[in-house]
């Protein structure tokens, strides 16, 4: 009697075969295709036929208990939450802080004496960008260079 197999059942035992090759040993794998066009695994090379020996990824030397897997998920779980806490912490002081009455408005007419003072409010922290992004080192620079130009 012979029964007829599909070719997503043969994919897979080929599938399972290679995933649990590795719990079994590090007996080598040889994959061949009969006359018929039918795919064979084994660990016995056959005696004639195109071979091709299969490489298998090494078995792990020592697997972690549950206890180790615990402790790492733990361990990465409070980094989180400590990551969380000192962002809200940061939130807290920066709404709890006032920043300094801006004298320019953020804005310059072109006068000397605009200039500096949008230079002078860049440098007090009295500003920010209107899309939120914070002053960074080319602000500043720009801006102490601007108080030695223009603020007499």
């Amino acid at each position: 009697m012979s029964v007829k197999i599909s070719n997503k059942i043969k994919i897979i035992y080929a599938v399972l075969i290679l995933w649990l090759a590795p719990l079994i040993g590090h007996a080598a794998i040889y994959k061949w295709v009969d006359g018929n066009g039918t795919a064979h695994y084994s660990e016995k090379k056959p005696a004639k036929g195109k071979v091709i020996k299969l490489k298998l990824p090494p078995q792990p030397t020592s697997l972690k208990t549950e206890e180790e897997l615990f402790q790492e998920r733990e361990k990465v779980r409070r980094q989180e939450v400590d990551k969380e806490n000192a962002l809200k912490k940061v939130s807290t002081n920066q709404a709890g802080s006032r920043r300094p009455e801006s004298v320019s408005g953020g804005r310059e007419d072109g006068t000397d004496a605009s200039r500096c003072a949008l230079a002078k409010d860049v440098l007090n922290g009295s500003l920010k960008y209107s899309n939120g992004a914070p002053i960074d080192a080319n602000d500043i620079k720009t801006a102490s260079n601007d108080i030695r130009k223009f603020c007499h």
